[in-house]
């Protein structure tokens, strides 16, 4: 029995490396859900890091904004505001893991400073109302910040 190399008239192809460099990507900071539950306004965030700004405009009407904490936290996936209305009772807030920041205030002058204070400034810029707080609601003058 004679065996024969086959192999041996083939020729093999050296292949070279090479990379090929894709495009870059940012990593968004997180996605809140906003919903009215049975009169409740709930702002559900996710295990990213998310920045989250609640702007009371009139009786039962608040924006919700999500703003940079090293890439763009989205609402109900999405980068604008988002407006709810008949909010009757009251605001919950599961932000749950990662470092999230929440500002609330009815005045669109507070948010910006609430976040740049809580984070040190490294807050991004949030995103001003589509819609102007009533008078009757921004005489009030109420404002808070949370930093989890």
């Amino acid at each position: 029995m004679k065996l024969t190399n086959l192999n041996r008239n083939r020729r093999t192809k050296v292949r070279g490396l090479a990379l090929e460099v894709f495009e870059t990507r940012s990593l968004l900071a997180g996605n809140v859900v906003v919903a009215v539950d049975d009169g409740s306004l709930v702002v559900t965030g996710d295990s990213a890091d998310n920045g989250v700004a609640i702007q009371q405009t009139n009786t039962g009407r608040y924006v919700v904004t999500g703003f940079d904490l090293g890439g763009t936290t989205t609402v109900n996936g999405g980068t604008a505001p988002v407006v709810v209305t008949d909010v009757t009772k009251d605001i919950v807030v599961y932000l749950r893991d990662g470092n999230d920041a929440l500002a609330m205030s009815n005045s669109a002058d507070n948010l910006q400073a609430l976040a740049d204070s809580g984070t040190h400034g490294t807050a991004g810029t949030i995103t001003p109302s589509p819609e102007a707080s009533d008078p009757s609601v921004a005489g009030l003058s109420w404002q808070s910040l949370a930093i989890c």
